[in-house]
């Protein structure tokens, strides 16, 4: 006999009252406890449900007051390496590599070790380090680049591309305004020009306070918000970057020039000026984390189409047998 594992409009592990629901996209009635991994929204609704009992870490926690500004009841706050037990099921907090605070949750029950990455990165970054390997029986792991057309340049090099695109607007007079994800990459593009450039980094107000909430957890990055009096000069002057979010609607015009920083720029080809700097693992990231993971099982998630095809390969590289516990997304 296994241990349960399900979709579940969620990642539903276990059965009966120590039935346990990770990253839930709608509320459950039939469980009292919700494992979050990170404040990224499209796994964070959880925070929005009000009677269940909620899980995750002080610096997931911080990030959503900084993201929603409203009170979130029923909490349970985790450390990395810190476990909560239910009858015979443990659940142990471990750091997933993917944005500050974020984590992966191992699951021990008499059936065998489930291990749940929500999303992952398995190489070191400017304000994150690489994913802790549990070994596991059972993986649920993300796939939201589980093709082998995802391959990522190295932190460094990719931040040096930035940084002569960036360097080349300047000097043309014209403003470099990178669209990104507000929590997680655009931390590492602030952090990648802090360390490697002149250039200051002026941040939209969003952006600013992710990046403040980065700086209270020891991560030293500098910034200006667009909001205030010196961003407002730095804008007007040219001399610097502009970090926005990707929703940002911000036309091309004669002094302002858009880049996308994110992996899905590895399939807009010279459609438009992106850089693929990703808070996720890429394809061999992610085999290479399933390789040090060892288990007998695995399952994809959250990678829409991917999750199929990552399984499919998954089977074919590592000879472990895997299939898409989510649907694919219509």
């Amino acid at each position: 006999m296994s241990v349960r594992v399900e979709w579940d409009d969620g990642i539903a592990i276990g059965e009966g009252e120590n039935r346990l629901v990770f990253d839930p996209q709608s509320e459950h009635p039939c469980s009292s406890k919700l494992f979050i991994t990170h404040a990224h929204m499209d796994h964070a609704r959880g925070f929005s449900f009000q009677k269940q009992t909620k899980f995750c870490t002080r610096e997931t926690l911080e990030l959503m007051l900084a993201l929603r500004a409203r009170p979130i009841s029923n909490l349970r706050l985790m450390r990395y390496g810190e476990t909560v037990r239910f009858d015979d099921v443990s659940v142990t907090c471990r750091n997933s590599g993917h944005i500050l605070g974020s984590c992966l949750y191992e699951v021990a029950t008499p059936e065998g070790a489930v291990v749940y990455t929500g999303d992952l990165n398995f190489s070191e970054g400017f304000t994150t380090q690489p994913a802790s390997v549990t070994p596991c029986d059972i993986l649920v792991i993300e796939a939201t680049f589980g093709s082998p057309n995802f391959v990522f340049p190295s932190r460094r090099a990719l931040s040096f591309q930035m940084i002569n695109w960036a360097r080349d607007r300047v000097e043309k007079e014209r403003l470099p305004v990178f669209q990104t994800d507000h929590v997680g990459n655009a931390q590492e593009i602030t952090s990648a020009f802090n360390l490697f450039s002149e250039i200051p980094v002026v941040s939209d107000p969003r952006v600013a306070r992710v990046t403040r909430t980065y700086t209270t957890f020891g991560h030293d990055l500098e910034q200006v918000s667009a909001s205030s009096k010196e961003g407002q000069q730095l804008l007007r002057s040219r001399r610097c970057v502009l970090v926005a979010p990707k929703s940002l609607d911000l036309p091309a015009s004669a002094d302002l020039d858009l880049a996308l920083a994110s992996g899905w720029a590895v399939l807009l080809g010279r459609s438009r000026r992106a850089f693929a700097l990703s808070d996720h693992s890429d394809f061999p990231h992610l085999l290479e984390y399933i390789k040090a993971v060892g288990p007998r099982l695995i399952y994809t998630c959250f990678g829409g189409g991917f999750n199929e095809t990552f399984s499919r390969l998954v089977e074919k590289r590592c000879g472990i047998k895997a299939r898409p516990l989510q649907p694919a997304r219509m």
